[in-house]
């Protein structure tokens, strides 16, 4: 999916769109099933790309595209309709650090496309897979304790809300905690996230244009 949304430091001012609907359990539409696994109620939200390139993108940093955003309570999940046009992040915080669950409804190969990216940083665990049941696979990571056992030369608060987070490793070709790097190759991997690196992570595809979120 890096072809498709390449991380720049780029921002920029978009109006808030009304194009998502919440509903209380699993849908059919385009859009995403959201689970939230972890033992507190979360609000996630869904930042659509200020612009789309030529295998570049504009992801507005902080969120200055927000689509929609929800509230999930422990162990539930939420069904997110979306356009076909979303191609953004689905993230616990609109600033960063932060993971981001890149995902991108309807691409040009008609599929929604999903992936896991650490690049601006991590806090906390996420994954998506297909709902089509087909044979693409759940790729993200599951590990709960991914921000607390990093060491304290990876960590840092996150300005705005004082959360603990892991520190942004990398951004458009260039190394910006090199601790930060090497904890999240060997704790998560390439394979499972984008950490350092613009190819050789796996991508979910799936042919209904939807996707299972879940952020640990």
């Amino acid at each position: 999916m890096r072809s498709h949304t390449f991380l720049s430091s780029l921002t920029g001012l978009a109006s808030l769109s009304t194009a998502a609907v919440l509903h209380p359990r699993a849908g059919s539409d385009p859009g995403v099933d959201l689970t939230n696994a972890s033992d507190k109620e979360t609000t996630y939200f869904f930042c659509n790309n200020v612009s789309n390139g030529d295998g570049t993108a504009d992801p507005g940093i902080p969120c200055t595209n927000l689509v929609t955003k929800v509230a999930v309570k422990p162990s539930q999940t939420a069904s997110v309709s979306l356009g076909t046009d979303f191609k953004g992040r689905i993230v616990r915080a609109t600033g960063t650090p932060a993971t981001w669950v890149e995902v991108q409804i309807k691409a040009t190969d008609g599929n929604a496309w999903g992936d896991v990216s650490l690049q601006t940083g991590c806090d906390g665990a996420a994954t998506v897979a297909p709902t089509d049941g087909g044979g693409s696979s759940k790729v993200g990571f599951e590990d709960g304790d991914v921000v607390g056992g990093a060491p304290e030369g990876a960590r840092t608060a996150r300005e705005g809300d004082g959360e603990t987070v892991i520190a942004t490793p990398w951004s458009v070709g260039k190394i910006l905690n090199q601790e930060a790097v090497d904890y999240l190759k060997e704790k998560v991997g390439v394979k499972n996230a984008y950490i350092d690196n613009l190819s050789g992570t796996d991508v979910a595809v799936s042919s209904n244009n939807r996707l299972a979120v879940v952020m640990y």
